[in-house]
């Protein structure tokens, strides 16, 4: 048994989740550290939505780092621009089936796999409308 030190109550130890910076079980039960987590998220509504843009950011920064950092077509390589894109097609399909928002967050989780590519919006956008125009061109 372990005592949860915000409701001093005595709970089975499965009922306090592991985290932390040494991996252990948490000082605070589960439905304590839940319920501090809504209250804070409540008063910090900016902050924490600053930080989960910064973190979004991040997430697909890295993805496209991964795949190339510029597009596979045309060479561009200011992130603004650029997307993952499916080599093979299928991503609005694959987007409605995924569980999470974003396609680089998706794709971290399954160790950046194979079957993706960067492309700019512009030749993303023209290979999905009968194929880029700089393809042509070389």
């Amino acid at each position: 048994m372990k005592t949860c030190t915000r409701c001093h109550v005595q709970k089975s130890p499965g009922k306090f989740a592991y985290g932390g910076r040494n991996g252990k079980r948490r000082a605070w039960c589960k439905s304590c550290f839940n319920e501090y987590s809504r209250e804070h998220r409540a008063k910090n509504v900016d902050g924490v939505r600053a930080k989960q843009r910064i973190y979004k950011a991040k997430i697909r920064i890295d993805a496209i780092k991964h795949y190339g950092g510029n597009c596979a077509c045309c060479g561009e390589n200011l992130a603004i621009f650029l997307a993952i894109d499916h080599i093979n097609g299928g991503g609005t399909k694959h987007a409605l089936q995924r569980n999470r928002p974003s396609i680089g967050g998706w794709l971290k989780a399954r160790n950046y796999p194979e079957g993706f590519q960067v492309l700019c919006h512009n030749c993303n956008y023209a290979k999905s409308h009968g194929g880029c125009p700089h393809a042509e061109l070389r």
